[in-house]
């Protein structure tokens, strides 16, 4: 009846102190004279008392979060925290319960749980940690839902005490999956590059300068090409341009065939507040790069997206020739595809993608520094020259033909694109005017064209 079980609860609620210590202590006693690097048959230490049976189907009974023969009656969450934290310890020493524990660990972490508690599920992503450390051949099957932990309680939430809770989850999923890469039990799988990414524009200011540090700290110092590697990728991925071969190969990459990879499901970047978003990551990923890497980006962003476009096949053509896609009509494919060649021209002619002779504040400041010793300024500057001139190479040989040719689709089109490519242009011609003037002799309209924009550009500053 609805009484005797009004009843059962107060009594579970008035034991919950008795609950939690008679646990604690459990996983204390389990715990003496553990050392990680033990097998099961290792000789265990004297003091070791092994957990009886009978405790062990308790405490799985207590990580539900229903308890048995009570209906209705949910079990506390303090209690089902420390459930799994005595659970995981039983774990560390009994390799068969550990995998018959691994799915209740996992289903307490999918993104799809209704109405999740952060204390348990912060406790249930540590003892999966813990085990995949423990037993290494279970790491990679679990590797996907801990890395959707980093967006946990950003899929469907949109009330911000609830993000505010889910953030002590993402802040621990940031530090074990960090630490798991540095000690190589996990690798960088599928599009787990990208959810961390995520996670440093994170809501939660804490969450979002955690993911920052460990990726531009330790993960950055042992793979230096780390951002180097996945820049031209990232824009297809935060954009979900599926269909793209870039975005195919990256959501794949490391699965060794085994189809266990990382994804991007539930994360959406589209729209104003998306928009924002995906430039602090790219903003993010410039500050990171060096001038050689700059070089190499703008090249393969101009080849690999830019000259997609003027192909007359694939997503990124298609939105070349008309107006933009409609965010209510127009499939999502052709958004998404539109999107990346927004964000491509943003990050062509960011400042920060400057390389050699056009020097930002601080690189110059640094030039300029008398307590720099005379042959370290001399071999820097030196260094920016020799940028300078492959970067305008590159810029002569593969950027300018194909905005050239880029310009003629969109301008028969009429695509708003082709006021940010002009801009590009105009940017271009800004810091290289004779090597432009030079390159554009044959096309002199192009060239007017450009010129009238410059000094209109002139009179504005």
């Amino acid at each position: 009846s609805r009484r005797a079980a009004m009843n059962e609860f107060e009594r579970v609620q008035d034991r919950k102190p008795q609950i939690v210590r008679a646990l604690f202590t459990a996983g204390e006693v389990a715990a003496v004279g553990f050392r990680p690097e033990d097998d099961e048959k290792a000789t265990p230490s004297p003091l070791h008392v092994p957990p009886s049976k009978r405790l062990k189907e308790l405490v799985q009974t207590l990580v539900s979060d229903r308890l048995p023969g009570i209906p209705g009656i949910k079990t506390p969450s303090i209690v089902r925290a420390h459930a799994f934290t005595v659970l995981g310890k039983f774990c560390l020493r009994d390799e068969n319960l550990a995998r018959t524990s691994l799915t209740v660990l996992a289903r307490e972490l999918h993104p799809s749980i209704p109405d999740p508690n952060p204390s348990v599920q912060s406790n249930a992503l540590i003892v999966l940690g813990d085990l995949c450390v423990r037993y290494t051949n279970m790491a990679d099957l679990y590797l996907p839902v801990m890395a959707s932990c980093l967006q946990n309680g950003t899929y469907s939430s949109k009330s911000i005490s609830s993000l505010e809770r889910s953030a002590v989850v993402r802040k621990h999923a940031v530090l074990l999956l960090s630490s798991l890469l540095l000690q190589d039990y996990i690798k960088w799988r599928g599009l787990l590059f990208h959810r961390f990414l995520v996670a440093a524009s994170d809501e939660d200011e804490e969450v979002a300068t955690l993911a920052e540090m460990v990726l531009s700290g330790p993960l950055w110092v042992r793979n230096p090409k780390l951002f180097f590697n996945h820049f031209v990728e990232s824009i297809f991925v935060l954009n979900k341009c599926t269909a793209h071969p870039i975005y195919i190969s990256a959501s794949r990459q490391g699965d060794g065939g085994s189809g266990i990879a990382v994804g991007f499901d539930g994360i959406d970047l589209d729209g104003p507040t998306g928009e924002v978003k995906r430039r602090r990551m790219y903003d993010f990923l410039l500050s990171k790069l060096s001038d050689e890497e700059k070089i190499g980006v703008t090249a393969r962003l101009t080849k690999e997206v830019l000259g997609s476009a003027i192909d007359n096949n694939g997503d990124l053509s298609k939105v070349c020739q008309g107006q933009p896609p409609n965010h209510e009509s127009s499939p999502k494919r052709l958004l998404s595809a539109w999107n990346v060649l927004t964000d491509t021209f943003y990050v062509l002619t960011n400042k920060a993608i400057k390389v050699g002779r056009v020097q930002d504040d601080l690189e110059s400041a640094a030039l300029d520094d008398p307590n720099l010793p005379n042959p370290s300024r001399q071999v820097t500057l030196a260094k920016n020259r020799l940028m300078s001139k492959i970067s305008l190479k590159h810029l002569m040989e593969i950027v300018l033909p194909i905005l050239c040719t880029l310009k003629v689709k969109l301008q028969a089109s009429c695509s708003p694109l082709l006021k940010e490519l002009m801009s590009y242009l105009l940017e271009i011609f800004r810091n290289y005017k004779s090597e432009v003037k030079e390159f554009l002799a044959n096309d002199p309209t192009l060239l007017q064209e450009i010129e009238y924009d410059a000094r209109q550009y002139a009179s504005q500053q």
